[in-house]
This record gives structure tokens, sequence and C-alpha cells, in this order.
């Protein structure tokens, strides 16, 4: 079975299909003795997955999910089809009743009172099929019981007995339907055409729908009354005093009504299969069965010819696939009554060519068999994939991608660091409303925009992760005393004459504690612990700097040794965008760019023996500018003590009157030794004073007394 899994070509897609069908319909096509909970058991086994079997009155209906690549699956007649050949693979009696096929009526009688309808198909690559009927004498009521309850097992609820056909026989042929009202078609008259920019519909939702330019519509005498393949115009609806209508089946280009969709952010029912794409040659089928239940139900009479305009003339299509082939993938060796019988209960004609069968492929398969791994996994997943051997496909050395490689290995280092120092990892969407850019004081106009957003909060791309993780703080901040969050993802940065962006990974996390805890040292050691880890901190400085949205005198700007661009800063959150996001404290962020970080990261580790002979420890305080720093201290300090200083570690900082404004306090534990002999006392003073000195001559440092 793992060895099929690899080899077949599977389709995995990321959002399928469900329709809801109720068991007693879909046994008006499949002849069992199966109860509904067995079939449905069965059914998931080899085909479509059965989600759930909820009893409904005297029935019984299934929830099923259709991967999108079975846009045939989307009827009932479909999943009949399937059940009876995965019946039959558990020995289980079976048998297909396919749909009668009816003829055209009156199509070669003359037609009293014959009614006409001129259709135009502007461009033949926006309806590949358009098959249409007239009916007279509709009288428009409530839908029998039997009706009503099958279509609202299936969450459509019913309207009257026109609009009810039309659901009733997509539902049950997976032919999308339309009916409109005859006499509300301006001189009678259909031209179907691209929408051009700025034209609009009110459809039978009553909703006024602005067009994006190059959807498919029809218009009439000037006003467009259909948007194609989604919904009816208003004034071409059905409605109660409607007498005749025109239904017209069709097939219309997937990827115009996919786009017209993603574009007006809405789908139905009919759009759903018409994206996927139309089995032409169920058409004229799907008519004449809307045509016998207007006639049934609806007391309708054929008042018109068949219009049928074909642009598709279709062929059959063939497919081959060798006995061997079928046994190498599968693992097991099926006679060839065994691929004929379930090859032929799916619909296929099968026919032996010596070593190898070709089968004449379903109308309905015509997008989904292409090559012969396609005809593979039906007859694998018929026949069981849980009958297949559970055999290891054998291993294969890949070539490792060390840039990515590094990335994923230093994305998990940082990621635990950080959790054992009391973070939570959050996930947020790549993408970010305009509220949230306006937020955070960014132009939208110097962001990537979606073109197809799925809706407001997820409009342009991030190019920073903080706003999602302010929001992801304001949404929390409530229930929690303090907060401390970090997120490692991509952000994703215009480019002038470019269709893509730059994207790379950032690290970013805040800090926010409700009463108000100084958490920037805090968050300057987790950096320094960050970087240690990374094998970079002696690489790295701190230095005062203005960063946007930024406190100035409490943000830090991160670089690496030999940059002139910081790879990320420090700092606290400017009052005005705590205000923004609805917060009270202002958080400590700190954000790094994590690509320029893996790039100089290294994990190996350089051993350093204990000394053998003692330190001597000897404290220093010195009271400095505020803005001198604390790491060019650091430097003076390793500059002038020279070997002899092992270990500098900052134990106290502080501001206050008694030492003055604009002044710090900067407390030192030293010490001092060699790696030759003991340090004597004196050696240890002496490097000690010239510290001092070296301190107070280049940031006029005043020695403080503790």
């Amino acid at each position: 079975f793992a060895l099929l899994f690899c080899a077949l070509r599977f389709k995995f897609y990321i959002s399928n299909m469900d329709i809801k069908i109720s068991y007693n319909w879909l046994k008006d096509y499949l002849k069992t003795e199966l109860g509904p909970e067995e079939l449905g058991r069965l059914l998931s086994y080899c085909g479509p997955s059965v989600e759930y079997v909820t009893k409904v009155g005297d029935d019984y209906v299934y929830d099923i999910e259709i991967t999108t690549n079975r846009p045939d699956m989307m009827s009932v007649v479909g999943i009949a089809r399937d059940a009876n050949a995965i019946l039959k693979s558990f020995g289980k009696q079976a048998e297909f009743l396919p749909p009668k096929i009816l003829s055209s009526p009156n199509l070669e009688e003359t037609i009293e009172n014959e009614l006409f309808l001129d259709v135009e198909i502007k461009d033949a690559t926006l309806c590949s099929r358009f098959a249409a009927i007239i009916l007279d004498n509709i009288k428009v009521a409530p839908s029998p019981e039997w009706m009503t309850k099958r279509l609202e097992a299936s969450d459509i609820r019913s309207l009257n007995n026109v609009v009810d056909i039309s659901n009733y026989v997509m539902l049950e042929t997976g032919q999308p339907i339309h009916i409109f009202d005859y006499d509300k078609i301006l001189k009678h008259k259909m031209i179907l055409r691209a929408s051009k920019e700025g034209e609009e519909i009110i459809t039978i939702d009553k909703s006024a729908r602005k067009l994006p330019e190059g959807s498919i519509v029809i218009e009439d005498d000037g006003r467009i009354i259909d948007l194609c393949g989604l919904m009816g115009g208003f004034n071409s609806a059905i409605s109660s005093e409607t007498k005749r209508v025109v239904v017209f089946v069709q097939a219309y280009n997937p990827l115009l009504i996919r786009k017209t969709c993603q574009s007006l952010g809405f789908w139905t029912e009919a759009a759903t299969r018409f994206e996927k794409g139309i089995d032409t040659e169920g058409i004229i089928p799907a008519l004449w069965r809307v045509s016998e239940l207007l006639e049934e139900i609806a007391s309708g009479v054929v008042k018109s010819r068949l219009i049928d305009i074909d642009n598709t003339q279709y062929k059959q299509k063939t497919a081959k696939v060798s006995f061997a082939k079928i046994e190498n993938l599968m693992g097991v060796k099926l006679s060839p009554e065994q691929i004929f019988s379930i090859l032929d209960s799916l619909g296929f004609e099968v026919t032996k060519k010596d070593k190898e069968i070709e089968v004449i492929v379903p109308s309905w398969r015509v997008n989904d068999i292409n090559i012969p791994e396609d005809l593979i996994e039906e007859i694998a997943r018929i026949y069981g994939y849980h009958n297949l051997p559970s055999t290891l496909p054998p291993a294969e050395f890949l070539e490792v991608d060390k840039e990515k490689s590094a990335e994923f290995f230093w994305s998990y280092k940082s990621k635990t660091l950080l959790k054992y120092l009391g973070f939570n990892e959050v996930y947020n969407y790549s993408f970010i409303s305009e509220k949230d850019l306006e937020s955070f004081e960014i132009d939208k106009e110097s962001c990537v925009r979606i073109i197809n957003p799925l809706s407001k909060d997820w409009e342009y791309m991030r190019p920073t992760l903080i706003p999602s993780l302010l929001r992801t703080v304001t949404d929390n901040i409530t229930n929690f005393p303090s907060i401390k969050i970090f997120e490692l993802s991509n952000v994703y940065i215009k480019k002038i004459n470019q269709k893509l962006p730059d994207e790379f990974p950032i690290l970013t996390a805040v800090l926010v504690d409700k009463n108000n805890k100084d958490l920037f040292f805090e968050a300057k050691g987790v950096l320094e612990s960050l970087f240690r880890e990374m094998g970079i901190l002696e690489k790295i400085e701190f230095r005062a700097g203005t960063v946007s949205n930024f406190t100035k005198t409490a943000t830090a700007e991160i670089f690496l040794e030999g940059e002139l661009v910081p790879v990320g800063f420090l700092g606290i959150l400017d009052k005005k965008i705590v205000s923004n996001f609805n917060l009270k404290t202002s958080p400590v962020i700190f954000n790094l760019n994590f690509l320029k970080l893996i790039k100089n990261a290294s994990s190996e580790k350089i051993y350093k023996p204990i000394s053998k002979y003692p330190l001597i420890k000897m404290d220093l305080a010195f009271i400095v500018d505020q803005k001198t720093s604390y790491q060019d201290i650091v430097k003076e300090i390793k500059k002038s003590g020279g070997d002899l200083v092992k270990k500098i570690t900052l134990f106290d900082t502080y501001k206050g009157k008694q030492i003055g404004a604009d002044k710090k306090s900067l407390a030192f534990a030293m010490e001092y030794g060699r790696d030759d002999k003991t340090l004597l006392g004196e050696e240890a003073k002496e490097a000690q004073d010239k510290i001092i000195k070296a301190l107070e001559n280049k940031f006029k440092a005043k020695l403080r007394d503790f």
C-alpha cells in the first residue's frame, strides 16, 4: 500500500466539496438490500467519504465529502454509480439503475403556437455548450412533499415547484439548471458575452453586485439578466405570475467562473459545479429531465424546438495501461477479469490488447482520467486499499539544501529556547487588514494587496509581524496578568516593478505586563541568550537608535559586527500606537531579521579550560551620561584591562536625583586572573586603575563609592 501511495499520482486538493443526499433518493438509482449505515460504511472504504449518516423522519441523510477532481460525484446519480462498483467489490448484490434516456419531446412534430428564443454567444470560449427549451402553461405552486423533503434534507430551501425542479435536477444529475420567466426576457433575445468594467446586476437575492470585467453574463435588450454560473437576475426571475419559462442547461468556462466567484467573494451550488467542469454530454439528458418534471408537477407544455449550441464537438477519449504496470504499482496481481469488471462497473468501455488494456473514458470522467496511473488509481480504490500489501518504498537519499536545513535547525533551536524562557509561540495569518495597517501607521500603498482577498481582515500581505502580534495581545490581555509571545514567520516586502514581493523570515516577540513592570532589560537578556545560543553574541552590538512607532528614549538598534544596516531592534512601543490597539500598557518588542542571523550563526563550541589559578574579584561603579552605551564601556574595559580581565558582569543600574539628571550609574563585577600563574593583588589593582583612568578620560565617568 505504501509503495502504491508513493507511485500513483494521487490528487490532493486543499478544499474538498460536500454534498448531502438522502438514502431513499439514492435508491432510485441504486438497487441494494443494504441498510443506510452499512452502505455508508462501505462507501467510505473505497470512494467518497461519508462523514455522517443522520436519520431524518422516515429517511436517512448522508453528509459526503467529495474530492475536487470528481465533480461527477456531486450528484445522486454519480454517488449511485460509484456505490454500485464499490458494493460489488465487497461481494454485495447491487445494481446501478441509470436515468431514463428521454427523447426530445415534439422534436419531429409540428408544435402548435410555437415559441421562439434568439440565443447568441459572442465568444465560444465563454460557453462550450448551451441548450434550451421553452415551456408554456406553467402553474407555479408549492412542490410535492416528496420533493420538498429531499431538497431540505440536502440543505436547500423549498420555494416553489418551478425553482425546486431546477435545484432537484442539479442535485440529481450534477448539471446546474437555469429557469427564467420567458415573458420577462425583452424581445425574447439572449446574448451571452463577457461583462464590461463598471457593469452591475441585481441578482435574485435583490443584491446589487458590481461585476468584475470579464465575467460571463447574459443580456436581453440592453439589460443584464443573468450572472452566468452564479446567480440569475431579479429582472428575469420566476414569480407567482409566471406562465411561460425558458429552461437552459450549459457548460461555462470554469476558470472565468472561479475568477468571478473569488472577485465577488461568494459561491453558489451551481458555481461550485461549474468551476470544476461540466459533463457536456450530460446537458441534453438533464434538460429533458427538467422538462419531464415541469410537465409532471407544474403542468408545463413544451412549446419550442431544442436550442443546442455546441462549441465542443465532443470526441471520445481513450486511455491505456499495461497489466505489468498495474501489478507493479499495486503490488498484487489481478486477473484481467477482475480489472475488466471494476472498470466496467465505473462506466469505462474496456478492450484487451495483448499485454495491455485500452478504455474509452466516459464523458463524466474526461477531465480526470489522463494517464495510466489514473486508471490504476480507479482499479486500486475499488479493489480496496485495505487489501493491498503494506510495503515500504526503497529508501532514497536526497541532496540536502544546506540553506533550508540551516533555517530549519536554527528555527527549532530558537523556538525551543524562547519556550523555556517563558514565551508562547503564536501563529497568525500571512495577511493583514487595512485597519491594522492604519493602526500601526503603515501606508497601505507600500504593501502587497491581494487581488481576491477572502475578507477585509485579510486584504494585504504582512510587511511586518508586529500588528498581528499586537492584535493577539489585545484579544488576550484581559485574561492574563502578563503576556510573552513570539512568532517566527515570513514578511512580504513590495518591490517596484516586480510582481512578486521579497519574502524572508522575521522573528518578533512582544512582552506586556499589566502592572507596568519594566520588561526592557528582561527582553534584552532574552536576546543575549538567543544570540549566545546562535554563537553570535560576541558579534552583536546594541546601539541607541530611532525606530518608527517606538519610544525614542528606549529603543536600541541591533547590529552584527561589520554590518552597516541593523539586523533588528528592541524597543518600547509608542503610546499613540498603544492607544490605536486599545492597550493600556506599552509592550516591549524585539524584531529580528532571522535570515541574516542564521547566515552568521554557528553551532561550533570552543572549549576553554577553567583556569588553574584563582581569580581576583573586584567591583566598580561609574556614573556616566545616559547616552553612553553599555557596550562601549565594556569594550573600553577590555581594551584597557587587557588579558587580565577574565569576566565582566553588569549587576546594577540606577537612575535618580542623587546622581543628577541625564545620568546613570552602572555597577560591574570584575574578575581578574592570569593563565600562567597566580595573579598578585597589586597586578589586579594596577589593571583596575588603568580601567578607571581610561573610562574617566573617554566617557568622563565618575567613580562611585558603594
